[in-house]
């Protein structure tokens, strides 16, 4: 049996179906693929090329799976916001509004208990998020609502082949862990605290809708460049990943 509702509601498209659909508003080469990720709803990437002198434009889109069922004015906001970004007013403001209602319809999911762990051995997450929220470079998180969740994550399940995330943020849940590989010694309260600022960072950014979803825009890059330990943070991390890595392997090498 099917609603009035159910009636009016979009057949659902492939992903092919929908590059097509916005390729033809937008006048380019569109790719599209759905993500289960409930973190984020589009992310965007823009590739310039220049073929025979000329200048091709294309986008690489994932988007969340709702967007199968995207009525076609969600699609001509979709086409806006990719040719103008947050320069279509009128157009972000549906799009965002249509993407919180999607994620609302959603069943919740609740942050594990084990997540809310802050106190490492060597490291505690809640003590480092007040000295960040009360140092300089760290008071713009005073603008957090809500504050995120912080706690230490688990180990991985598998061995990493090069690199380590550090951390990371989930905006549905407004969650932040840092990988217990820097509840160490050897790992200084200054660099954890930095990583801790770097979510939260994103925190701040996602909720205020800055950046237009980029991950790493020029909102976020000008907050995080304002913190005094961002250069010795990065330059610290270029020394030492090799050694953390290490470290995550030796797990799975004594099992």
């Amino acid at each position: 049996m099917r609603t009035g509702d159910d009636e009016d509601a979009p057949a659902a498209r492939s992903a092919g179906e929908l590059a097509l659909e916005l390729g033809r508003r937008v006048e380019c080469v569109v790719a599209v693929r759905y993500s289960r990720s409930r973190e984020h709803a589009i992310r965007c990437e823009r590739l310039r090329q220049i073929e025979g002198g000329v200048a091709r434009v294309t986008f690489d889109l994932r988007l969340a799976a709702f967007f199968s069922s995207a009525p076609d004015a969600i699609v001509d906001d979709l086409a806006r916001w990719l040719l103008h970004g947050r320069r279509s007013r009128g157009a972000h403001t549906r799009l965002m509004a249509w993407i919180d209602a999607r994620w609302a319809a959603q069943a919740p999911r609740t942050i594990p208990a084990w997540a809310r762990r802050t106190a490492g051995e060597h490291h505690d997450l809640e003590q480092l998020f007040a000295e960040l929220r009360s140092a300089r470079g760290g008071q713009a998180l005073a603008r957090l609502d809500p504050v995120p969740t912080i706690g230490w994550g688990r180990w991985p399940t598998r061995a990493p082949k090069r690199g380590l995330q550090l951390g990371s943020y989930e905006h549905e849940r407004a969650w932040v862990r840092i990988h217990p590989v820097l509840d160490t010694q050897d790992v200084p309260d200054w660099f954890v605290r930095f990583v801790l600022f770097h979510e939260c960072l994103h925190a701040l950014v996602a909720q205020n809708r800055w950046d237009g979803g980029a991950h790493h825009g020029p909102i976020f890059r000008r907050l995080e460049a304002a913190h005094p330990d961002t250069a010795r943070a990065d330059a610290w991390q270029t020394e030492n990943t090799s050694a953390l890595v290490r470290r995550v392997r030796a797990r799975f090498a004594r099992r």
